[in-house]
């Protein structure tokens, strides 16, 4: 990704408290990123992690890009090429997913007001307006 997660959560819930919330759908982790297509193999730390043992962490690496390269230079260039087109054009598709429905007002809208202000006896099925409320100016969005 191009942003943090602080980032992310920074415009998306407009807070940075919101990061590891962020970090789970960004899908950062080494296993997320492969079931994803975007990374091949995920090299395992050594014991508590690679800055732990640096020596270790360098030799697993050395020997799995050595692998990978002696099987890469095994291929024709053709198929070499071929196959890295087939993979970054993979990597473009999404799906669009459509939102929840918005919740219902717990206040009823300015128009089922005053219909319930001229009709006492009209039932709209939406809760009475509480009496510390009812001076009170419509939310935004009931207007």
């Amino acid at each position: 990704s191009v942003i943090s997660p602080e980032g992310c959560a920074s415009i998306l819930w407009r807070t940075p408290d919101e990061a590891a919330t962020a970090a789970v759908a960004m899908k950062m982790t080494a296993p997320e990123q492969q079931a994803l297509g975007v990374i091949d193999i995920v090299i395992p730390e050594p014991g508590a992690g690679a800055h732990t043992d640096p020596t270790e962490t360098a030799r697993r690496i050395r020997r799995v890009v050595t692998e990978q390269l002696d099987a890469l230079v095994r291929l024709p260039l053709d198929d070499l090429v071929e196959a890295r087109y087939r993979r970054f054009r993979t990597l473009g598709p999404f799906r669009e997913v459509e939102a929840p429905p918005a919740p219902t007002p717990e206040r009823p809208g300015i128009g089922d007001r005053l219909r319930n202000l001229f009709d006492p006896a009209r039932r709209s099925g939406l809760p009475s307006i509480p009496a510390g409320r009812r001076d009170e100016l419509p939310a935004r969005d009931e207007v």
